[in-house]
């Protein structure tokens, strides 16, 4: 896969640092949204997603190579059902197969639940003490979203999954429509996401700061106005939107 396309602004890949002072005041105008991935990003749920695409990948018989695989992080369930079926030996409709990939998903969230990464409830809870506003921005379809969130209580007060898009991420449309939702212009937004169809997604949309916490096993590329931190818990969260921590 290419790398993100690059944008203005600063490039900060950061250590953890000590205890944080905290945050500055906002300045008038500048509060910015917050537009956060689920899969991967606040929730742990990208062995549960792999366990699924194995699962139909052994159904379909397919052979995936490396790139495909992780070609299929972050994206929709029609993509991720594309990429399946193209070599895959046994034929199935793709609503079908896209059906399958779905009751799949649900059942192991039903069997195993879902976990947290490192600092996303800290993460959610700041964002709802300063009031900012914010969405959940996810390539899985409203079912396995409403079911992850259910399993993690969060609670977001707009959802952009992928039914609700015509293109989903890598597009920019979902990130676009979580801005138009909030009333807020995408410059003014900052999203954060674990994948590189996320990043590239966020970026397309012309967000103003976009942050990745890479999932394990994924590799972002450095570029000009990505800010790349190793977990949610270097986030620091104030009344004008999202920083990394000093160190």
């Amino acid at each position: 896969m290419e790398n993100v396309p690059a944008a203005d602004g600063l490039l900060a890949v950061l250590d953890r640092g000590g205890p944080p002072g905290p945050p500055p005041p906002a300045a008038p105008g500048s509060v910015m949204a917050v537009l956060v991935d689920l899969d991967g990003t606040l929730a742990n749920s990208e062995g549960l997603g792999d366990m699924t695409d194995r699962a139909v990948q052994e159904r379909l018989g397919s052979v995936l190579t490396a790139t495909q695989q992780e070609e299929m992080l972050g994206c929709s369930p029609a993509r991720t059902v594309e990429i399946l079926l193209a070599s895959a030996e046994e034929p199935m409709d793709p609503a079908d197969a896209e059906e399958l990939l779905i009751t799949t998903m649900l059942q192991l969230v039903a069997q195993h639940g879902v976990p947290l990464r490192p600092g996303a409830r800290e993460l959610l809870d700041a964002i709802k003490k300063y009031g900012l506003p914010h969405a959940l921005v996810t390539s899985s379809g409203l079912r396995v979203a409403d079911a992850v969130l259910t399993s993690t209580r969060m609670t977001f007060p707009v959802v952009v999954s992928g039914d609700d898009v015509a293109a989903a991420k890598p597009g920019p449309e979902p990130y676009r429509q979580a801005a138009a939702l909030l009333g807020i212009p995408p410059a003014r937004c900052v999203a954060i996401e674990d994948s590189r169809a996320g990043v590239a997604s966020a970026r397309a949309a012309k967000i103003g700061q976009v942050i990745a916490v890479p999932s394990e096993g994924v590799t972002i590329s450095p570029a000009p106005g990505l800010t790349i931190v190793r977990s949610l818990c270097d986030l620091q969260v104030g009344p004008g939107g999202v920083t990394v921590r000093s160190c």
